[in-house]
C-alpha cells in the first residue's frame, strides 16, 4: 500500500496494489516535507531544501543520497553549490568528494563517505531551475543508497516521476530504500518554516561535479538584487 501526502500530512492519493518499501533495520530516517523560496518575477531559479531527519545514529552504511525530481524540472544548471547544513546534533553529514548531477539534470547524487551517520537534522540545499510549466506527476523521490555504489557508482539511480515511458533510469540495485515526497507549486508560499540551524552547527558547500566557481557566484548575486 501507497500513500502520498502533501506538505500539511493530508492524503491525495493511494495505491493499494504497490507495495511499500521494506522495512530497513538499524537506520531511523526520515525525510520531512520540502522546503521551497517561493519564485518571484524575474528569478530564474529557486532554492530547495530537503531535510534529513537521522533519530539515532545509523547501523546501516549509507553511500550516498540521491534526490530526485519530478520530469520535466531540473537542477539549476548555472549554481555549482550544493549547501549541507546541520539543523540539530553535532556531527556533520559525511559527505565524499563532489555532488553528481544526471545527464537530465533531473537527479543530484550526494555521496557519503561510509562513515556512521550520527544523530541529527540536515538540511541539503540546492537551486532548481526556474520551471516552464507543472509536472505532469509532482513527486519528488528521495533514495539512500548502499555500499555498492563505492564500487559501481551507476547503481545508484531512479526513474523519475513522470518520465517519458521506457526511461531507462530504473531503480538501481544499489539503492536501500526510497522516501516518496508530495511537490509543491513553486509560486506558492511555504506552509511551515524550516528548523533554524544553530550557532554551533557547521555549514559544508559541495561543488557539482563539472560547473565553474564564478557562475555560482553571479547566481548568488543574482539572486540577492532580485530580493531586495
Amino acid at each position: 500500500m501507497f500513500f502520498l501526502r502533501d506538505a500539511a500530512g493530508q492524503a491525495l492519493d493511494v495505491a493499494l496494489e504497490v507495495p511499500g518499501e521494506p522495512l530497513l533495520e538499524g537506520l531511523r530516517l526520515t525525510v520531512w516535507p520540502l522546503w521551497w523560496q517561493r519564485l518571484e518575477i524575474g528569478m530564474t531559479s529557486l532554492q530547495v531544501t530537503v531535510p534529513l531527519e537521522l533519530m539515532d545514529d545509523a547501523d546501516v552504511t549509507v553511500r550516498g543520497v540521491l534526490i530526485t525530481l519530478p520530469a520535466p524540472w531540473v537542477v539549476d544548471m548555472t549554481d555549482a553549490v550544493v549547501h549541507v547544513h546541520t539543523a540539530y546534533g553535532t556531527a556533520r553529514l559525511p559527505e565524499a568528494g563532489v555532488a553528481q548531477l544526471s545527464t537530465d539534470a533531473g537527479s543530484l547524487l550526494l555521496r557519503l563517505d561510509g562513515s556512521r551517520l550520527q544523530r541529527g537534522m540536515y538540511l541539503i540545499r540546492f537551486q532548481m531551475a526556474r520551471p516552464d510549466t507543472m509536472p505532469s506527476l509532482n513527486l519528488w523521490q528521495v533514495a539512500l543508497c548502499s555500499e555498492t555504489l563505492a564500487t559501481d557508482t551507476d547503481r545508484c539511480n531512479l526513474q523519475r516521476a513522470g518520465a517519458a515511458a521506457g526511461a531507462t533510469n530504473v531503480r538501481g540495485r544499489a539503492v536501500l530504500t526510497v522516501f516518496a515526497l508530495a511537490g509543491f507549486n513553486p509560486t506558492a508560499q511555504p506552509s511551515r518554516s524550516l528548523p533554524a540551524v544553530t550557532a554551533a552547527a557547521d555549514l559544508k558547500m559541495t561543488r557539482v561535479a563539472g560547473l565553474p566557481g564564478l557562475l555560482s557566484l553571479v547566481a548568488l548575486l543574482n539572486t540577492l538584487l532580485s530580493q531586495v
